[in-house]
């Protein structure tokens, strides 16, 4: 089980930046406030730290530290444990990665956010394939394949799969996975990596 720190690399000066940004508007608004005053050059800096600060701390405590906690929380609780025995990784984003009989697979922890309901949680499972048919022949299957099935709604879209499942609440990757492969084993669709997908066919460059 590979642990994701709290706080990527890199981040503090992503949040950072947006902070200097506005300290810096601030500061010059409060200069140009108090021109005539012999202390400009001391409130404009004050209004810049505090600026700075203020901005940085709300922006990073909040989304890079809470909610990322509270989301590692649940990746590493019972409902994903299939995925953690079977050596799927959490890849720094928060998506699931791994590999399962010969597939592919990301797994995306969602969540929709409502103002005056109670927030939804629920799963994109993602795999991608490539096929020895001719392009039109493949598009025609993926219109023919998208649709709903007894494990949750498939759509099949330039050679890449995605299901979300019915039930969060009683999960079963091993179902989801078994079903997605046994449909793409019986249309001959063979499985490629996330980084394959990207180079092939990511921005509808197709190779056959």
């Amino acid at each position: 089980m590979n642990k994701v720190p709290i706080i990527r690399k890199g981040t503090i000066k992503s949040y950072l930046k947006p902070g200097v940004i506005s300290g810096i508007i601030f500061g010059i608004i409060g200069f140009i406030v108090n021109i005539d005053n012999l202390k400009t050059a001391l409130i404009g800096g004050v209004v810049f730290f505090i600026t700075m600060l203020f901005i940085f701390a709300l922006g990073f405590f909040s989304e890079e530290y809470f909610k990322r906690k509270c989301q590692l929380n649940k990746m590493y609780s019972q409902k994903f444990i299939f995925l953690l025995e079977n050596g799927f990784t959490i890849h720094s984003n928060l998506y699931f990665e791994g590999k399962y009989s010969d597939y592919f697979f990301y797994v995306f922890p969602m969540t929709k956010i409502f103002r005056r309901k109670k927030n939804i949680d629920y799963v994109v499972i993602e795999t991608y394939y490539t096929s020895n048919n001719e392009q039109k022949e493949i598009i025609k299957k993926e219109e023919l394949l998208s649709s709903n099935y007894f494990i949750g709604s498939l759509v099949f879209n330039n050679h890449c799969v995605g299901l979300i499942p019915t039930d969060y609440e009683s999960l079963d990757f091993k179902e989801c996975f078994d079903n997605i492969i046994r449909i793409m084993r019986q249309e001959n669709f063979y499985p490629i990596s996330k980084n394959d997908w990207e180079k092939l066919y990511k921005e509808n460059k197709i190779i056959n």
